[in-house]
């Protein structure tokens, strides 16, 4: 548990981190990323998002993804974890609580960029697969327009403006500084 522990507090020291996906074609795609952790019995990772086509795409392929963090010390926190989208409402109510009561710059106010709230807008996760009582959304009209922006892939219909959510299971943790960045010392790991 101790690595978990200084995980999480770097973490969120840090706030920010580099979240890398694999899609079909083998490449890795970054993008920047502002998790939250829990860790009780075992540590969890939680992250609001857009179900953009890319994401949803690399998570169906290869549901793995790693998040780095770094700070200008050089301390470094990386979490190698499974991904999985999140439907049910009261886990999304919970961890949007769970943002919204942490304290800034880790804690973070949803409802400027989801307005709606935690409630997907158009069926889970923030992607239409014919759900009962979720309707398609409609194709964005002209600029101004109310209506979510809309992708097609492969059948499914991936509204872009809904906020979805990840739960993050890390299966791999590594810890650094300059220390170990420079070969004076081993990293720390777990398992």
């Amino acid at each position: 548990m101790v690595v978990q522990k200084e995980f999480l507090e770097r973490a969120h020291r840090i706030v920010w981190c580099t979240v890398a996906t694999v899609g079909p074609d083998n490449r890795p795609r970054s993008r920047i990323l502002h998790p939250i952790w829990e860790l009780d019995d075992q540590l969890t990772g939680w992250i609001v998002t857009r179900a953009t086509p890319v994401k949803v795409r690399h998570l169906s392929y290869s549901p793995y993804l790693s998040c780095s963090y770094w700070e200008p010390g050089h301390e470094v926190a990386i979490a190698d974890c499974e991904a999985e989208w999140v439907t049910d409402a009261a886990t999304r109510q919970r961890v949007w609580e769970l943002y919204r009561d942490a304290p800034a710059p880790l804690g973070y106010d949803f409802w400027s960029v989801f307005p709606a709230g935690p409630a997907p807008v158009v069926g889970p996760p923030g992607l239409d697969r014919g759900a009962q009582g979720a309707k398609r959304p409609e194709r964005r009209g002209k600029a101004g327009s109310n209506s979510p922006t809309t992708r097609r892939a492969g059948g499914a219909a991936f509204n872009t403006e809904s906020p979805s959510l990840l739960r993050l299971a890390p299966y791999r943790l590594r810890l650094a500084d300059v220390e170990t960045l420079s070969g004076r010392k081993e990293p720390r790991v777990w398992p």
